[in-house]
């Protein structure tokens, strides 16, 4: 049956990605960033159905797809730029190849092309019965002229003088102007209402009665669980005999495995999540400060995993300094970065360790699925952060987000 699954994410220097490493992995080329100075390709048993779309203003190296990334890791030139914005959207199998491929190119022309980005497609056919493509967009828009043009503008505040306003710290107040309205919840929510309603076109002149919408199960008054989006590693794992988590929580789910009464009374519970969680021992909460303060970041799982590739890329960077400058090499940077491991590792053994506790603690009726600890780990910190035990269908949102990540991570290290 036809399936509604639309991710967005964005692909960010900030978090150790890398937009021409991200290109490589989508379609399956071999590409190389001058920003890294390496060379990126991951093998695909079926090829992917690839290609670039442009706005008829933005130069034609613009469909060279290693000219298009490395032009955007060199005009980005903060530590913490966003590099691309990335959706992963489910093809309906009721479609045949030719109607993916027509559907795919009106719905990223009309909603994203035809507005200014540039959009680097990839559909993925490893496995006929879970089609679907993904697609790389530009953050920044480009000028009439064919030049890169600005995200954002700085916009000063003047006092009643004309004069800049300055904060009690003696900077000066300013507020961003977005160039574009593409990072705006309303515009977000009109690409997902659009992919639904041009899918179900299609699926109509297709003469298929199925139809996908946008809204959640709660949303359109059903008891339905929903499923999540297998992905092509986890469904070749079952097919190898292995066991995939993600496919085997479509199962539970199909099943009804869950206890929909027991979770939803504990959602509702009066007692707060942080009131009877296990206290960290005083080491433990030394240790936590310290981590903080020596890697200059707030401590939770999350940021301790973007840190974590952080160091992996200047750790790999360092490496090949050493062997092109050996003269000039700095040698205590090598014992900064193992420091700065060190504080990672002991952050997230601490973490784990607490997540954990909180997940068999709240959820024990997850138990016997084997969810990886990763998968627990989000569960547990997203409780944390809303200081409740979550409904099941946030539940089985964070898993499926949890596990593309997860896949991600896997290759990155693979790599």
């Amino acid at each position: 049956m036809a399936i509604y699954h639309l991710n967005s994410k964005i692909i960010s220097r900030g978090k150790g990605q890398s937009a021409t490493a991200s290109a490589a992995y989508r379609s399956g080329e071999k590409l190389f960033s001058e920003y890294y100075g390496e060379t990126n390709f991951y093998t695909r048993n079926v090829k992917p159905e690839i290609f670039i779309l442009k706005p008829k203003h933005a130069p034609e190296w613009c469909l060279n797809r290693e000219n298009l990334w490395n032009e955007v890791e060199k005009v980005e030139k903060y530590k913490t730029a966003q590099l691309a914005r990335e959706f992963n959207i489910a093809l309906p199998i009721e479609l045949s190849k030719e109607e993916q491929l027509e559907l795919t190119k009106e719905y990223v022309q009309t909603n994203f092309v035809d507005k200014g980005m540039v959009a680097d497609v990839a559909i993925h056919r490893d496995d006929l019965a879970n089609p679907h493509f993904h697609v790389m967009f530009t953050i920044r828009p480009f000028n009439q002229d064919g030049s890169w043009g600005e995200k954002a503008k700085i916009i000063y505040i003047l006092d009643e003088n004309g004069e800049k306003q300055k904060t009690p710290a003696g900077n000066v107040k300013s507020r961003k102007d977005n160039s574009t309205d593409w990072n705006n919840k309303k515009t977000m929510q009109s690409w997902r209402k659009n992919w639904a309603t041009l899918t179900n076109t299609y699926l109509e002149n297709a003469g298929s009665t199925e139809r996908i919408s946008e809204k959640s199960y709660t949303e359109l008054g059903e008891e339905k669980k929903p499923t999540i989006h297998e992905g092509y590693v986890a469904r070749e794992m079952e097919k190898r005999g292995k066991v995939s988590e993600r496919v085997e929580q479509n199962r539970q789910i199909k099943k009804g495995n869950y206890d929909k009464q027991k979770a939803k009374q504990e959602a509702t519970s009066k007692t707060t999540i942080s009131v009877i969680m296990q206290p960290l021992s005083p080491t433990e909460k030394g240790d936590l400060k310290k981590i903080a303060k020596n890697l200059k970041i707030f401590v939770n799982y999350d940021n301790l995993v973007d840190k974590e590739r952080m160091i992996k890329n200047w750790q790999r960077t360092e490496a090949i300094n050493k062997i092109i400058k050996p003269d000039d090499f700095d040698s205590s940077i090598l014992d900064k970065i193992e420091f700065t491991k060190e504080n990672i590792n002991r952050g997230k053994e601490i973490l784990e360790k607490q997540y954990l506790r909180i997940f068999e603690k709240h959820y024990p009726e997850l138990i016997e699925n084997n969810f990886s600890n990763y998968a627990k780990i989000n569960i547990a910190q997203r409780s944390l952060e809303i200081d409740k035990v979550l409904e099941m269908e946030e539940v089985v949102s964070i898993l499926s987000e949890s596990r593309d990540n997860e896949v991600k991570d896997i290759l990155k290290t693979i790599s």
